[in-house]
Parts: C-alpha cells; sequence; structure tokens
C-alpha cells in the first residue's frame, strides 16, 4: 500500500482541467470549447490548483476558513499526486490535499453538479484513511479528515443552505455523536444568504461572481492576475490542452465510427437499402458494411 506523505498533494493536472474543457456531445454536435488561459478564474480546476499548490499560506488560511480548525505548519509536497490503494484499484486524484500531521483537508472544485457526491464523499474519506493508516499503528492515530466540495449549485436544493457539516450521528439519541472525526462539507453559494462570516461570504461571492472584496479574495484574485501574467504555466496549461484535443479528437473519430456502425445496422434491419448507399450515408466503408450484413444473417439463422 503506498503511503501518503504529510503536507498538501494535488491531483495531476492533466486530469482537471475541469471547467476549462467544455466536451462534444457527438451525437447533438455540440462544439467542444476549451478556455483560453487569460479567461481561467478561481473555479477552474487548472488553476485552483496550481494557486494553492504555491501558495501554502492561502491554502491554510482556506482550510482554516472552512472548517473552523487551526492548522499547523503546511508545507508543499507535490511527491504525492495522487493516492491508489491497490496497483489494480480505484485511486483517487484530489484537487489538494492537505495535512498538519494531526489534521488532514482535502477540498475539491465541483463546477459541475453531479448525484454521486455523497457516495465519492464517502469513497475519498476511505481512501485518505487507509492511506494515511500506517502498519500495526493504533486506531486511535487516526487523523481527523474533512473532506471538502466547493460546488456551484446546490447539492442539496430541498435544503438551499449554502454549508452543509456531515458528522455521523446515532439514531435513536440525536445528541451523541460518534466521533470518528470524519466530516464532510459541501459549500455553495447557491443557497440562503446568512450564518456565514463575513469572510466565508466574500469566499462565495468570490466563488459565484469572481468579486474579490474580501482580503483574502483580493489576494486569491491577485495571484491569479499574477500567474496569467507569467508564461510558466501558461506553456504547461498549453500543452495539456493540446495533449486533451488530441485525445478528444481520437476518441470523436471513433465515437463517429461507432455511431456510424449502429446506423448501418439500423439500416440494414429495416432490408431497404444495400450496402452503397448505406455506406454513403454513413461513411463506413462498402466492406465493412457487407461484413455487418452477413454477421447479421449468420444470427438470424
Amino acid at each position: 500500500m503506498q503511503k501518503q506523505n504529510e503536507g498538501v498533494a494535488f491531483a495531476e493536472n492533466v486530469t482537471h482541467m475541469g471547467d476549462a474543457v467544455r466536451g462534444d456531445n457527438l451525437n447533438t454536435g455540440t462544439v467542444r470549447r476549451t478556455k483560453a488561459y487569460e479567461d481561467l478564474e478561481f473555479t477552474d480546476d487548472f488553476m485552483f490548483c496550481k494557486i494553492l499548490e504555491n501558495n501554502p499560506k492561502l491554502c491554510k488560511e482556506l482550510a482554516e476558513m472552512i472548517t473552523g480548525e487551526k492548522f499547523g505548519e503546511i508545507k508543499t509536497d507535490e511527491s504525492q499526486k495522487s493516492i491508489r490503494i491497490i496497483p489494480d484499484g480505484h485511486g483517487v486524484r484530489f484537487d489538494v490535499y492537505l495535512s498538519d500531521g494531526k489534521t488532514i483537508a482535502d477540498i475539491e472544485m465541483q463546477t459541475e453538479l453531479k448525484d454521486n457526491l455523497p457516495k465519492r464523499s464517502r469513497y475519498y474519506q476511505s481512501v485518505v484513511d487507509v492511506a494515511d493508516f500506517e502498519k500495526n499503528t493504533d486506531y486511535k492515530n487516526l487523523k481527523k479528515s474533512f473532506i471538502i466540495f466547493i460546488t456551484l449549485k446546490n447539492p442539496f436544493p430541498d435544503y438551499y443552505l449554502r454549508k452543509y457539516t456531515f458528522v455521523n450521528m446515532c439514531r435513536e439519541e440525536k445528541r451523541l455523536e460518534l466521533g470518528d472525526d470524519a466530516i464532510k462539507i459541501f459549500l455553495t453559494p447557491d443557497g440562503k444568504k446568512g450564518g456565514m462570516s463575513e469572510e466565508m461570504e466574500a469566499l462565495m461571492k468570490y466563488v459565484a461572481e469572481n468579486k474579490a472584496e474580501s482580503d483574502f479574495t483580493k489576494e486569491l484574485d491577485e495571484q491569479i492576475r499574477i500567474a496569467k501574467s507569467g508564461n510558466y504555466w501558461r506553456r504547461e496549461y498549453m500543452q495539456m490542452r493540446e495533449r486533451m484535443d488530441a485525445q478528444f479528437s481520437a476518441g470523436k473519430k471513433e465515437g463517429v465510427r461507432d455511431h456510424g456502425i449502429e446506423t448501418a445496422k439500423r439500416m440494414l434491419a429495416k432490408g431497404k437499402y444495400d450496402p452503397d448507399e448505406i455506406s454513403e450515408i454513413t461513411g463506413i466503408p462498402v466492406a465493412d458494411v457487407k461484413r455487418l450484413a452477413k454477421s447479421k444473417k449468420s444470427k438470424e439463422y
């Protein structure tokens, strides 16, 4: 099992361009759009990770603001960018993973709301615990951990809060907490105002509107401005974008062919078209259409 080093770890950015890249839908013809480097904001995963990776002070301040915990010294450590419990298992690539040796926090920026966030937070919590747990270590030495998702859309719209903090409680005695120090927090600007500190209110406004009004968000905004004025991250982003565009093009060609094959099968099933007509409409070579037709007949007998 791979042991998680203490410090701050970040996801492999090649997998975390996030909303900087919008995907096509091959069936609807939706156009894929890639954000220009100058247009990246704090909520884009690439910029989110880079800013916090290179500014431990801001990273620590953000974690303390969200959790209400006081963290000790946090050191940037890029040696651990992902966690895989077993070689062939389903690993986790965190956006921002930080530890001061006593408390762990994973902070995820989620701009597209997915219905699997609760289960995803459960899995992240388990991966953090297993990676942190040394062989022959007493369970009491497990660190306090926070799994944090910042989402643009409210993950629990029926309640419309802006902060949801979950701890394990006893159903039969509501005042009794399990005390396992495993906490999950969901933050969103998409909810009722109030119940937050001024700093948190300002952070939510910055996430939603990209308007910096507090000292903390102004510092974040300044760091992003500085990042955009330089060339080092720009080159990295462009190289990543080129790799992703190449992967996308290859996937699109494969997707178009798959779609063409399915269309050809449907046309063969109707029995109204000859191979030449099907090839012309779908773009599938005549020889391949004939093989599909032969395969269809063999299944019928």
